[in-house]
């Protein structure tokens, strides 16, 4: 693969993209940097959210506009002279969570910067069948409940929105970045990590 590579792993919980993340970095040979959500590592204004949130003071709206200065922040610093994997995309689900919210001036904000986002060599959406999430949701709460975001309560407590959301940021993520879908519900992680390699080589043929 290619120096200085920016690739996306975009999907709702439980598809596999932090698992796949964490493979391609240990598997690939290259070093690798992972933003999550954010196109930064450190961000003054992520850093302020997370001490409000953990004082519980406002609401989704107020957290979307603080969101949307730390993306325009990210935006403005963010520099491709590293392998970038970014897990999951702070302006795609941002559009989709306020959208379901009909926080609609918080939707045009977020759109009205989709042509400065930098854009993935590329871009794969993983997604899996709603069973297969409860398993592994199982699973992970065995594991460690303290891991169950409220992502992943919404597959037990209201699927049918789940999956409305799922196919709304996949979507979204093919219409922006023109994402390859990846169905993992019958793929094991090895197999989805050998499929975005191939994938990967075959970008960097076309080049």
């Amino acid at each position: 693969m290619s120096k200085n590579y920016y690739l996306h792993l975009e999907g709702m919980d439980l598809a596999g993209k932090t698992t796949i993340a964490k493979l391609i970095v240990k598997n690939s040979g290259l070093d690798w940097i992972i933003y999550n959500s954010c196109l930064s590592q450190k961000n003054p204004i992520q850093e302020l959210i997370k001490i409000l949130l953990k004082q519980n003071v406002y609401d989704d709206e107020i957290y979307g506009y603080l969101l949307f200065v730390a993306l325009m922040i990210d935006i403005k610093v963010f520099k491709s002279n590293k392998n970038v994997i970014q897990d999951s995309a702070l302006l795609l689900r941002s559009i989709v969570y306020h959208k379901e919210a009909k926080h609609y001036t918080l939707v045009k904000l977020f759109e009205g910067i989709v042509e400065r986002h930098p854009v993935p060599d590329i871009s794969i959406y993983l997604t899996a069948s709603i069973d297969v999430r409860r398993r592994r949701l199982m699973k992970r709460m065995q594991e460690d409940s303290k891991e169950v975001t409220s992502n992943d309560k919404m597959i037990l407590n209201n699927p049918e929105k789940f999956v409305k959301m799922d196919n709304c940021l996949m979507e979204l993520s093919k219409k922006i970045f023109n994402s390859i879908v990846i169905d993992t519900s019958e793929m094991t992680e090895i197999q989805t990590l050998d499929y975005i390699t191939y994938l990967l080589h075959c970008n960097d043929l076309c080049k």
